[in-house]
């Protein structure tokens, strides 16, 4: 008879991760639950039913009995804190946009979690992600697609994934819509089938960031000039971390016309505003570029790309290099903020992705 394949379940705590347990489980394979543990020690206290707190690691617990499988939970505080949340809070300082989710997932997830799979004799991982992973045999390398659920897919925080990763990756709710999750979670019987999901950054006390980043890092907050596109001195700021690409909330202008943020110039410590009609752009450059299905550039090629989560995929010409690409959208698009993700894609497919610069 023929071992099992053993795969390690991500479990946070949640409906998705517990439902991806229980359907590998129920496929025939040895499953081990472990979840991580990333509290933040240091700054605001972490609400223990957020996906960092104690609540995640105890409600993991009670289906990984359920289930009857094995669950550890693996403390990487200190890893999450100097890659994930001391990466967040810098970025901040520089005038930029981080997102975490991507960082943990590249990093934490399949960063210092997947290389415990061997130490662990595992031949898989698996993530409750709302995506897919298929085997392009002519190719004979592994495509990252969409979630078929368009209002749940995560492909856009996966773009860092390599074909050395998705090889020994499963992500089992990538077929399935939200609500059937949901379902299959109540004939399971598990605990965390009502379970509210988490939609904001895991480590930041009631999405407070500019408090959190304050209280990490006081220094960053440090007053200085608000000019306009002229160079016309407008007002001041309370610090260059309270603000982001697009905003117009906190610029306490004394003046009668509405600005937005248009450009953060760190070095100098200068907030530049101007008019809604500034905030597009026709062209960015991404920096940090992974290639999924290959190590060299696609080169030029007409595709769709994400400047945010929530941001519908638009047409562009992506022009590909080793370490950059530039991008060259058909119309405008508003608000592409420094320190964002851009994720390009060839219909279902992700080809890539890489940081605004």
């Amino acid at each position: 008879m023929s071992k099992k394949k053993r795969v390690i379940v991500a479990m946070s705590g949640g409906v998705d991760s517990s439902v991806a347990a229980a359907l590998l489980k129920e496929k025939g394979f040895e499953v081990i639950g472990v979840t991580l543990d990333l509290r933040v020690e240091k700054g605001k206290k972490i609400p223990a039913s957020s996906c960092c707190g104690l609540d995640a690691i105890k409600s993991a617990e009670r289906v990984a009995h359920k289930l009857g499988i094995r669950h550890y939970v693996l403390d990487f505080r200190q890893q999450f804190d100097q890659v994930v949340v001391q990466d967040f809070i810098s970025e901040y300082g520089r005038g930029r946009t981080p997102n975490p989710c991507v960082r943990c997932n590249q990093l934490i997830k399949f960063g210092s979690l997947f290389q415990k799979l061997d130490e662990l004799d595992s031949d898989f991982l698996a993530t409750g992600h709302y995506a897919r992973i298929v085997f392009d045999q002519k190719e004979g390398a592994y495509e990252l697609l969409r979630g078929v659920d368009p209002a749940k897919d995560q492909s856009y925080f996966l773009w860092p994934m390599t074909q050395r990763i998705l090889a020994r990756t499963l992500m089992p709710l990538g077929e399935f819509e939200k609500r059937r999750v949901r379902q299959m979670a109540v004939s399971y019987k598990l605990a965390t089938a009502q379970r509210p999901e988490s939609q904001e950054i895991c480590f930041v006390p009631d999405q407070d960031y500019i408090g959190f980043v304050r209280e990490r890092s006081p220094e960053a907050f440090r007053p200085g000039p608000i000019q306009d596109t002229s160079g016309k001195r407008l007002g001041e700021h309370e610090g260059l971390p309270a603000f982001t690409i697009g905003q117009k909330r906190r610029l306490k202008l004394k003046v009668p016309e509405v600005y937005y943020v248009i450009r953060i110039k760190a070095e100098e410590n200068v907030l530049v505003v101007g008019k809604e009609s500034d905030l597009s752009r026709k062209f960015i450059q991404v920096e940090g570029i992974n290639w999924i299905r290959r190590n060299s550039s696609p080169g030029v090629f007409v595709g769709q790309v994400k400047i945010r989560s929530q941001h519908a995929p638009v047409e562009a010409v992506i022009r590909g290099f080793v370490d950059r690409a530039d991008i060259e959208f058909m119309e405008k698009q508003r608000a592409a903020a420094p320190g964002q993700s851009a994720v390009f894609y060839r219909g279902e497919e992700v080809i890539g992705g890489g940081i605004i610069k």
